[in-house]
């Protein structure tokens, strides 16, 4: 298969997929309501982003995540007020700093994924096992060839 092919087929599938992702997961992802918290999906997005990227500025999330950088601070002050978040200043410039995710926030995004599995499972629960197989494999790879993507480019 071409390059040229190669684009195509990706973008005809993503562009059949979104739709789909938007109707049946993405509530799942950017939604979790608990007792002491109610996230929004932004929220949500910038926690998991820290807790994989373990110490990270600002300005990279902004990057990553491609938000601005008002709604970007926005959304930090309020998960370090909620103490989902904590700034790691720098020594040498105090103003300058990372963010790292709280023991809170794991234990959150703990309790997230127990609850987010639920409902994996009511959605797949009716797909045969080799094709539940095959959606694990290909989002496996997915992942591993996007995450060395990533490291090899900007955009």
């Amino acid at each position: 298969m071409s390059n040229n092919q190669r684009g195509k087929a990706v973008c005809a599938l993503v562009n059949r997929a979104m739709p789909c992702f938007f109707k049946n997961l993405n509530h799942i992802i950017h939604r979790f309501k608990e007792s002491d918290f109610n996230l929004n999906g932004n929220q949500i997005k910038l926690i998991n982003a820290v807790k994989i990227l373990r110490s990270v500025s600002p300005a990279a999330l902004s990057r990553i995540l491609d938000m601005q950088k008002g709604s970007l601070t926005t959304i930090i002050s309020s998960l370090v007020e909620q103490n989902l978040l904590r700034k790691d200043f720098s020594p040498s410039d105090p103003r300058r700093y990372n963010l790292s995710i709280t023991p809170e926030a794991l234990q959150l995004l703990k309790n997230k994924d127990r609850s987010d599995a639920v409902k994996y499972q009511k959605i797949f629960t009716a797909m045969p096992d080799a094709d539940f197989q095959q959606v694990i494999q290909a989002l496996t790879t997915l992942v591993k060839y996007l995450d060395k993507y990533g490291e090899s480019t900007d955009d």
